[in-house]
């Protein structure tokens, strides 16, 4: 949770997803692979949110693709890692969370057809609701 919090608390500073935002993570204690279907065992006697985990390693891969489409923006597609982290999101994420699913829709097309207007509102909602939301509820929750 700490290093979710963390990419959290960058993204937060920089009021959006923006580029290079997941460099702040230790990628041997942070793995997303691992994470986005993590579950925690019923009765843990430690305060572990599941979800911000599991949404936690979906922003992540959603840093990691906005970074490689402002990097190769006319050829994002033939980046290898672009394929691994898409299929990734598309695998484990697109059914959860409909926002991905918006994002994966546009990133589909070819690179010069990309709307940008519209990719850049999809980030957008991916960072509304599962960054500024998400946090915004727990401060709030916090004051209680």
């Amino acid at each position: 949770m700490a290093n979710v919090l963390l990419l959290y608390f960058h993204i937060l500073s920089e009021g959006g997803i923006t580029n290079d935002q997941t460099v702040y993570l230790d990628t041997d204690s942070f793995d997303p692979y691992a994470l986005v279907n993590a579950t925690v065992s019923e009765g843990a006697s430690v305060d572990i949110d599941q979800a911000l985990i599991r949404q936690g390693a979906m922003v992540y891969w959603v840093c990691e693709i906005n970074d490689i489409v402002g990097e190769y923006d006319d050829s994002f597609h033939s980046h290898p890692y672009f394929t691994e982290v898409f299929e990734n999101l598309k695998e484990h994420c697109s059914a959860i969370y409909p926002e991905v699913t918006s994002l994966l829709e546009l990133l589909a097309a070819e690179e010069d057809d990309l709307n940008y207007q519209q990719y850049n509102s999809a980030i957008k909602a991916v960072f509304k609701k599962y960054v500024f939301e998400r946090m915004q509820s727990i401060v709030w929750q916090s004051e209680l």
